[in-house]
C-alpha cells in the first residue's frame, strides 16, 4: 500500500510531457519498447499512447536486480544458508 502511495503521488506532480520524456528516456535507454510519437495539440495537451509497450529483457533485469522485495528475498534466502539445519 506504502508503495502505491508513493507512486500515485510521483504521479501527482509530473504532467503529460514529464511523463512522456520518462517513458522516451526509459525506450532510449532499451527498457522498454514501442512508445507512440507523442502529439501536441494547440491549447498545450498532448497525447501518447503506451498501448503496443513493453518491457524489455533489459528492463526485466533492472526491475529485478533494484526491486527491494528481491533483494530482501535473496538476502533471506543467503541467510537462511548460514543456519545449521
Amino acid at each position: 500500500m506504502k508503495k502505491e502511495k508513493i507512486m500515485l503521488s510521483i504521479l501527482k506532480e509530473i504532467n503529460a510531457r514529464q511523463f512522456y520524456s520518462i517513458c522516451k528516456a526509459l525506450e532510449a535507454e532499451g527498457y522498454i519498447t514501442n512508445v507512440e510519437n507523442c502529439r501536441e495539440y494547440i491549447d498545450g495537451e498532448v497525447e501518447f499512447s503506451l498501448e503496443g509497450a513493453e518491457i524489455t529483457l533489459t528492463g526485466i533485469k533492472y526491475v529485478k536486480e533494484n526491486n527491494m522485495l528481491y533483494k530482501g528475498y535473496k538476502g533471506l534466502k543467503e541467510f537462511r544458508d548460514w543456519l545449521p539445519l
